[in-house]
């Protein structure tokens, strides 16, 4: 997976926030990410090539996508508790997580979010609002926006945001995690869409959680299946927080760029 400064999003965004305080009109554009027109999902894809990752990566299927491929999710109070802030290049979102319509295309708890922006620091985020049919400047000081504006906060995987190993140990999963849900070991993909199946509980299920260590630094490949010349596509960067679905023939089942995929135990260290 490519890695990129969080500098280098910010500074994407900041291109289209200059544009938007100059008076340029930046239409909102389903399935768009240019700067003739953009939806909210694709104007963080934007800046994220413009940022050096290939769209191929990071091109996603929307809000719910990027919220499942996220390293982290959570509230901005909770990262403001362990990190003092919210860092700029993190994206702001809305998520209906108290029994919220689940979004099409998803079958499960992972696919609550419906609009996601790109947070620049201070108070100054953008986001490709519907409503308004066109790219705006939006308010987020890294806490929630009451009534139904910003109310969580993700981090993009393909993002170096530049926090210590003991940062990411403190952050943990946080509360807005998929853990609502249990996923039962022998649930198949959605061969439709390449989505995960889960069965809902009364009872929230303990989520198991690891990171990713290789002893060289480098990433650790994700399977399409539990064994050894099963199809690759992503690879796993070291020290990555890792929700796990299940174990099989020594792999973790987990949960990466949306969908499930497998990687060897032996490069996972499992939380406590």
């Amino acid at each position: 997976m490519t890695k990129v400064s969080n500098a280098a999003v910010i500074a994407a965004g900041r291109e289209i926030l200059t544009l938007i305080n100059s008076g340029t009109v930046i239409p909102y554009v389903n399935n768009g990410m240019s700067l003739q027109g953009m939806d909210c999902q694709g104007l963080v894809e934007y800046c994220l090539i413009k940022a050096g990752v290939p769209k191929a990566e990071c091109g996603l299927a929307g809000s719910n996508a990027h919220w499942r491929a996220a390293s982290w999710r959570g509230t901005p109070e909770e990262m403001r508790k362990v990190l003092g802030a919210v860092p700029a290049g993190a994206c702001p979102c809305i998520h209906a997580y108290d029994g919220g319509e689940v979004a099409k295309g998803y079958h499960d708890a992972y696919g609550n979010c419906s609009h996601i922006g790109l947070y620049l620091g201070g108070s100054d985020s953008v986001a490709a609002s519907a409503g308004r049919e066109r790219v705006i400047a939006s308010n987020f000081k890294g806490k929630t926006v009451p009534n139904g504006g910003w109310n969580a906060v993700i981090l993009l995987p393909w993002v170096n945001y530049g926090l210590t190993a003991a940062q990411i140990a403190a952050l943990g999963a946080g509360s807005l995690t998929p853990g609502d849900a249990t996923v039962s070991n022998a649930v198949a993909d959605d061969e439709a869409d390449g989505l995960e199946s889960v069965t809902a509980t009364a009872t929230p299920a303990v989520t198991q959680w690891g990171v990713v260590v290789t002893p060289d630094g480098n990433p650790v490949k994700a399977r399409e299946q539990p064994k050894r010349g099963a199809i690759t596509k992503f690879s796993v960067p070291n020290g990555t927080l890792l929700m796990i679905l299940g174990e099989s023939n020594g792999y973790y089942k987990v949960m990466w760029l949306g969908k499930a995929r497998w990687v060897q135990t032996p490069f996972v260290q499992l939380a406590s």
